[in-house]
């Protein structure tokens, strides 16, 4: 009931209704899956196809405008280390990857787990491998 958006996924085959707490509620998203099994379906909330990609870019846009609606446009982010820049970039062309593999789970998975590992070095989670491949990439150590 708090959460700011909740998406409700739906088969066309057999739907289901939403708990009751979130009738008439303003944070409620309803989409049908599956559109490419059931061509022409009317629904009231958006329809998208997993396997085809049909109506994703659709809902991501209505989520990102949900979004705006409750935090705001605000002010674009400043990026005051390089290798803050480096890993978003890095993360941004991985979620990208996304579209070239989709319906390929395995390489999907992979593009999720390399944007996640730049994000969370952005926010200074650092593995031990990273650590020791930095060091050994900038010091001349001696025997």
């Amino acid at each position: 009931q708090s959460a700011n958006l909740v998406v409700w996924l739906n088969d066309p085959q057999c739907p289901k209704d939403p708990p009751g707490e979130f009738d008439g509620a303003g944070n409620l998203l309803i989409v049908v899956n599956k559109i490419d099994l059931y061509p022409g379906i009317v629904t009231a909330g958006f329809a998208v196809s997993a396997v085809s990609g049909a109506g994703i870019a659709e809902l991501v846009d209505e989520i990102a405008k949900r979004v705006e609606l409750v935090v705001g446009e605000g002010e674009p982010a400043i990026l005051t280390r390089e290798r803050h820049r480096v890993e978003l970039s890095d993360a941004a062309a991985a979620l990208g990857d996304i579209r070239e593999h989709w319906g390929r789970i395995e390489l999907v998975a992979e593009d999720l787990r390399h944007a996640c590992r730049r994000l969370a070095g952005v926010i200074g989670y650092v593995e031990v491998e990273d650590v020791l491949d930095e060091i050994f990439s900038k010091f001349c150590i001696g025997k």
